[in-house]
């Protein structure tokens, strides 16, 4: 066992790529996802309005678009380069299957380890 110094935690990783096929002529990559990109399909379900009045905050969570943006973040090439911007979610949402969508978002979320649990912590917190 090893102890990772400075290099060897900045150094970049290889990250896991894993092949979908969504019939049986269509198939698409999916990627893991970086540290970085997990924490921005996190905040984007949180939001927080301030109050001008009182300068209270209010914070609300919520799991909308949630397989859209997965899916935006980590469908990649075969070199795991991703094809989507996050900002795409939307369109991707509104275009694509519900089923094509589903075996995408599930593919993702067991290649990052997304439970249902941990979706629902998400909204908690």
């Amino acid at each position: 066992m090893k102890l990772l110094g400075k290099e060897g935690l900045l150094a970049k990783e290889k990250l896991e790529i894993k092949k979908v096929e969504l019939d049986k002529d269509t198939f698409v990559f999916v990627k893991e996802l970086t540290a970085t990109e997990k924490d921005q399909l996190e905040q984007s379900m949180v939001t927080v309005d301030m109050n001008q009045k009182d300068k209270n905050k209010a914070v609300t969570t919520s799991l909308s678009n949630f397989k859209a943006k997965i899916v935006a973040l980590s469908v990649c090439n075969e070199k795991g380069e991703p094809l989507l911007q996050f900002t795409d979610y939307k369109t991707l949402g509104d275009n694509m299957s519900s089923k094509r969508m589903e075996i995408i978002a599930e593919a993702a979320q067991s290649l990052n380890k997304i439970t249902k649990e941990d979706q629902e912590e998400i909204i908690k917190n």
